[in-house]
């Protein structure tokens, strides 16, 4: 059985992390399964965590729509990242991995 790092409460700091025994589904054909060895939490997370941020909340009621610049199979992910260090781009650069592209 895998080990899993959840919360306890969907607000909360650190204190309600709780490393769990957890089961996940096996991927399907179109899916991938990836083993995660380390993460980061950045300011908005944080924030949101606490509850002191909104911009998820408004993502999942459609009240904010980010701008997205380019999105990119997951096969060229190195030209996504060449593309994000060129500073050409206005929004957000999106990995893709069901091969859309635009």
């Amino acid at each position: 059985m895998a080990k899993a790092i959840q919360f306890d409460q969907k607000i909360g700091g650190p204190e309600n992390l709780k490393l769990r025994d957890t089961s996940f589904p096996e991927p399907d054909e179109v899916e991938v399964e990836l083993r995660v060895h380390a993460v980061g939490l950045n300011r908005a997370e944080s924030m949101y965590r606490r509850g002191l941020y909104y911009v998820f909340e408004r993502l999942e009621d459609g009240r904010f729509h980010p701008k997205i610049a380019k999105i990119f199979p997951l096969e060229h992910a190195v030209e996504a990242y060449q593309y994000l260090e060129s500073n050409e781009q206005l929004g957000k650069i999106v990995i893709s991995v069901d091969g859309k592209r635009n």
